[in-house]
């Protein structure tokens, strides 16, 4: 398993949370409780990351996240604000999107480990 970098997306982080015991019964990777919440937690860390650059984040939000413990897959939609740093020449967006990923064990991506 990878260890978590802030830039991440956010359901990379929630299918990385890798249910180990079933993995070790079986040596097959699924995604274990708590998908979710590292998810969210990740979302909730892009303000402080994201904001230097031309824009500046001033919210984020995870909007939808299904990663149910024993899945195969996580889907997870946020939403992101900004606000350029230099006011008048750009505007500021809002912007949703959805990403989905799968448990990935090893160098098998997904496959038995």
């Amino acid at each position: 398993m990878r260890r978590s970098a802030p830039w991440r997306h956010p359901a990379r982080a929630a299918a990385d949370t890798i249910d180990l015991q079933t993995l070790r019964a079986s040596g097959k990777a699924v995604i274990g409780p708590g998908a979710c919440i590292a998810a969210g937690s990740l979302v909730s860390n892009y303000g402080h990351v994201l904001s230097n650059g031309l824009d500046k984040v001033t919210s984020t939000s995870m909007v939808r996240c299904s990663a149910p413990p024993g899945a195969e897959r996580a889907t997870v939609q946020v939403t992101v604000s900004t606000r350029p740093l230099i006011p008048g020449v750009f505007a500021g967006f809002h912007e949703s999107a959805q990403a989905t990923a799968t448990p990935e064990c090893g160098i098998n991506q997904g496959a038995l480990c």
